[in-house]
């Protein structure tokens, strides 16, 4: 069984406690002999790999979903260039395809930002 105690410092720590009963040669009655080890470094450790272990998760899925939006992006670039290529400067039309063209530009700096997080927080 886990417990979590109170040390005198105030301290909160996990400790495991483990017994089982027992009799003594010059004593019939049964007693309980029980062992407390201190687990609390343990436990931390554990929940630091778990974080490791989401962050990793999260580097991950941010690289796929980066990598798919990447492909759109190319396409909806790829059209821009060729609509501003064909329309008349100045005209109104292509002013409304440069804004297209300039959020997909400022979609792949957030994409490269995700992959830049992916690369970062994964352990491929």
């Amino acid at each position: 069984m886990e417990v979590q105690w109170r040390r005198k410092d105030g301290r909160i720590i996990i400790v495991r406690l483990s017994g089982c009963a027992a009799t003594a040669a010059m004593n019939p009655k049964t007693v309980l002999e029980l062992m407390a080890e201190d687990i609390t470094d343990r436990r931390q450790l554990e929940e630091q790999l778990r974080q490791a272990q989401k962050m990793d998760a999260v580097g991950r899925l941010a690289g796929g979903v980066a990598h798919d939006f990447n492909n759109l992006l190319m396409v909806i670039t790829g059209y821009t260039e060729v609509l501003l290529e064909q329309l008349e400067k100045g005209s109104h039309m292509h002013h409304e395809v440069q804004s297209i063209q300039q959020a997909a530009d400022r979609a792949a700096t957030l994409t490269r930002q995700l992959l830049a997080f992916s690369r970062k927080h994964s352990w491929n």
